[in-house]
């Protein structure tokens, strides 16, 4: 677990993968570059990412309190782009995430 600050440029690259993808892609970056934010990483097994899905419900947060009022998402989202949580939707993907939130950015802070 480790407080980040992504900045533009560090929003911009985590969320690559949704631009053209979700039409609050803008709103997303907007919003993940605005503080601070709590990056987890989670090892469990094979099963990780689908069980941090199910905890985190649907990304929109009114579909998540009609749907699942007990996820992340239901509680403490406002909006789609404002969800509370960002959960990566492919395991391959969670990888990656974690390498660039807990090493890339880790090494950007220790030489700043």
């Amino acid at each position: 677990m480790q407080m980040v600050h992504l900045g533009e440029v560090g929003a911009e690259e985590l969320l690559r993968p949704y631009r053209g993808v979700v039409p609050y892609h803008a709103d997303a970056v907007r919003h993940f570059k605005s503080g601070n934010c709590m990056a987890l990483r989670l090892e469990k097994g094979e099963d990780v990412v689908e069980e941090f899905r199910e905890a985190c419900g649907p990304a929109d947060p009114e579909v998540a309190r009609a749907l699942y009022p007990h996820t992340l998402r239901a509680l403490l989202g406002v909006q789609q782009a404002t969800n509370a949580v960002h959960c990566t939707d492919l395991p391959e993907d969670g990888l990656l995430e974690c390498q660039y939130m807990f090493g890339i950015l880790a090494k950007e802070r220790q030489g700043a």
